[in-house]
């Protein structure tokens, strides 16, 4: 069955190590906050901070949640994320998407 996009995010994060995209993916997909999640890995970030160019090795997460449940898929991967966007999807998605 497929339902309208407009109610589904995709969420990107970044985190510091493969052990703890690890943790962060079962966490959310256990817990019924993402209905997936995948790791890309590893990535080299540049940024600015603290008035200079830095660069680290990260490892980036994507996973689809519902907007509903985006709320309680953002406090849980905050305390281990400096880093997280949202994008809306389009079109429309498979009924799988967090079905509870």
């Amino acid at each position: 069955m497929l339902q309208n996009a407009s109610d589904f995010l995709e969420v990107r994060v970044t985190v510091g190590s493969r052990e703890e995209a690890d943790r962060i993916c079962s966490a959310v997909v256990g817990q019924r906050l993402a209905a997936d999640c995948q790791i890309i890995a590893p990535i080299e970030s540049t940024y600015w901070r603290a008035g200079e160019i830095q660069r680290s090795e990260e490892w980036l997460l994507l996973m689809k949640t519902t907007i509903g449940r985006f709320e309680d898929l953002a406090r849980r991967v905050w305390r281990n994320s400096q880093d997280l966007w949202t994008s809306p999807l389009r079109g429309q998605v498979g009924s799988s998407v967090c079905q509870g």
